[in-house]
């Protein structure tokens, strides 16, 4: 007589540990994609099938689709039409220079843009960062990520971190977070406001490193200065940096 299968109940089975939601890819890689599906198609993008192969994969497997997720989660790409297009942050990056600060802050909002991301740098901005194996095991002990992604995952961030431009201890903003600069004000003037240097001090008190808008070109493009404080920004620095403005300032025309 044969012996009928036991039925196993679907409660016993082993549950599949899923991580909670990340970028399959760090930031620097997800750029270098984006590169590839703009030299493609422009601003136009392609279906998601399309798309994993313009980003350089033979096909839409699994881990292609991952990649074109991690680009929508750093806000690279959106959706129309049924086609993955550029969005403006994207388009920035790929069409500045690397020196632009507009690319540079693009860069900056990409790399907050992922909630796990965000949660992590601003936690850990004014803190410092632990060790990278340190890191990765808080998240499998608190965060319930799998511990065979959760190195590689810490390794993708702070490679994000560098790529941004942001150091360890730098005072990081989102885009949500720093008020719009009112670049129509500085069209009437070749310097910065009164007004509007009151409203940026309160925004950068904290940080490591400034960029402030100071003048517009003769091709009416807006002038910024670029200013890093390696041991942060304090009182008698800036009146420092003053005294040599205003000695720079003498024998100018």
């Amino acid at each position: 007589m044969a012996t009928q299968p036991v039925p196993v109940d679907p409660s016993d089975k082993k549950k599949r540990h899923r991580s909670p939601n990340y970028p399959y890819v760090g930031l620097r890689q997800a750029v270098a994609r984006l590169g590839k599906l703009y030299e493609k198609d422009g601003k136009a993008g392609a279906p998601p099938e399309l798309a994993a192969v313009h980003i350089g994969f033979g096909s839409a497997h699994g881990e292609a689709m991952s990649v074109l997720s991690a680009l929508k989660k750093f806000g690279l790409l959106g959706e129309s039409d049924g086609r993955l297009v550029p969005t403006q942050r994207a388009l920035v990056i790929v069409n500045l220079p690397e020196a632009d600060p507009r690319r540079k802050d693009a860069i900056r909002e990409a790399v907050m843009e992922p909630p796990l991301y965000r949660e992590l740098i601003e936690k850990h901005r004014t803190t410092g960062w632990p060790a990278q194996d340190v890191l990765a095991s808080e998240l499998v002990t608190y965060r319930n990520f799998n511990p065979n992604v959760s190195s590689g995952l810490v390794v993708d961030l702070m490679d994000s971190i560098e790529f941004a431009g942001l150091s360890e201890g730098d005072a990081l903003e989102s885009a949500e977070e720093t008020e719009e600069m009112p670049i129509a004000e500085l069209e009437q003037t070749t310097t910065a406001p009164q007004d509007l240097a009151k409203k940026i001090a309160k925004k950068i008190v904290d940080a490591q490193e400034i960029s402030l808008p100071v003048g517009i070109s003769e091709d009416g493009e807006v002038i910024f200065a670029h200013v890093r404080f390696d041991g942060g920004i304090k009182k008698n620095l800036i009146a420092n940096l003053r005294g040599l403005l205003e000695a720079m300032e003498k024998p100018l025309p």
